[in-house]
């Protein structure tokens, strides 16, 4: 049985209040609305206005959980949907929903613990960044390893306004290609991060912080400014590049692999992501362990342009294989680790010499992958046309010697 609560003295909209509630035995609404429309002359579609209006109903039977008061309805609609949603709720097992002044008061509670979350999680940034700053880290970069001294070199040598002293600005505010990728460039950082000699800046962004039970866990490297770690001698900011490059000039061609493959794979696995994904629209798994291992060794034997030339025939001739529907396309794919030593044994079993593409300008091309050919083997295009990994690991005169290198027959 429903109780009216009403906010008039009018004995018509009494009256025509006290009809639009009232209900049978069974629950059913007694008078339809068009007949009250004309039992009380009442406009068409204007009884549910005129009674809201009038009146509220509610059912002493529904009280909201959280404070116990009984909840009003000013339209019948309004008191369908409440049932049809507790009936819902008592079938999934779901406690009665609250009133709305409960519901505000949990949203404005919600909101304020939210809040206070927010400010401890940027307090607990703050305090790390102001922490990492007061340690002032330093570093011996006349003992750093080659990769980070490339990586570093590379980084600084073309930062241009970006670096100033010791700050560097987040890679995301002026974005130098150091790699085609943002995930091999986002290595770079890491590991220049990793070793100390990139630290977050205090004037990062909060939000590029990762923050786990009140400890700072993660970064995003492409977007936190970076301090530059003081070097242990004294020596000025000013003087990295020289002490870089010095540890650089001392490399070996037998310890320069190492980057030559790293920087040769960043460039493979652009021309992967290029073929796979979007030229041919390959639907494998994409690039794998299995697949940086096969290319490898296919670059012990040969230049990372003849490289590139190989994947793309292997995409072309694995292309056609799937258009021929000989063979399910799992094991087309299946086929793409093998496919690169296959083809370029292939080729040099008939005494197939490959076409070199040309090398793209240094507008295009990758910071590192200028920095590694120009500068640092200083071999330019003629190794990037014909330099191989073994060629490089057998070469035992200086540097400056590598030039003579001629490409293989």
């Amino acid at each position: 049985m429903l109780t009216l609560k009403l906010r008039t003295t009018d004995e018509h909209l009494i009256s025509l209040t006290k009809a639009y509630w009232l209900q049978d035995s069974s629950g059913k609404w007694l008078h339809k609305i068009t007949a009250l429309e004309t039992m009380y002359n009442v406009p068409k579609g204007r009884v549910h206005a005129v009674v809201s209006g009038a009146s509220t109903a509610s059912d002493p039977e529904l009280t909201c959980p959280t404070c116990s008061s009984t909840f009003e309805f000013t339209t019948r609609s309004s008191y369908e949907d409440f049932l049809k949603r507790k009936r819902i709720r008592s079938k999934y097992g779901k406690n009665m929903e609250s009133c709305g002044a409960c519901l505000t008061e949990t949203a404005a509670l919600q909101k304020t613990l939210k809040e206070a979350k927010i400010r401890a999680h940027d307090e607990t940034i703050k305090n790390w960044l102001a922490e990492s700053s007061q340690a002032e880290p330093s570093v011996d970069y006349a003992q750093i390893s080659l990769k980070h001294a490339f990586l570093l070199d590379g980084l600084l040598r073309y930062a241009g306004d970006s670096w100033r002293d010791n700050q560097l600005d987040a890679w995301t505010l002026y974005k130098p290609k150091m790699c085609d990728t943002e995930e091999d460039i986002r290595t770079a950082y890491f590991e220049l991060s990793l070793a100390g000699l990139l630290i977050p800046a205090a004037n990062s962004p909060l939000d590029a912080f990762i923050v786990f039970n009140d400890q700072v866990i993660g970064v995003d490297e492409l977007r936190v400014n970076w301090i530059i770690a003081a070097d242990k001698g004294g020596a000025p900011c000013s003087a990295l590049l020289r002490m870089t490059d010095d540890v650089q000039k001392k490399a070996t061609p037998q310890e320069l692999r190492p980057i030559w493959e790293w920087v040769s794979l960043c460039e493979l696995r652009s021309q992967f992501s290029y073929c796979h994904d979007i030229k041919f629209k390959f639907r494998s798994k994409g690039w794998t362990d299995a697949i940086e291992t096969s290319l490898l060794n296919l670059l012990a034997g040969c230049s990372l342009n003849t490289a590139k030339t190989v994947m793309w025939k292997c995409f072309n001739s694995l292309a056609v294989e799937l258009q021929k529907r000989d063979k399910v396309a799992q094991h087309v794919y299946n086929m793409i680790p093998g496919s690169f030593q296959r083809t370029f044994d292939f080729y040099q079993a008939q005494g197939w010499k490959f076409f070199n593409r040309p090398r793209r300008d240094q507008a295009s091309e990758p910071i590192y992958t200028g920095h590694l050919f120009d500068r640092i083997l200083g071999g330019g295009t003629h190794f990037y046309n014909a330099l191989s990994g073994d060629m490089l690991e057998d070469c035992c005169m200086p540097k400056i010697e590598l030039n003579r290198l001629q490409a293989p027959e």
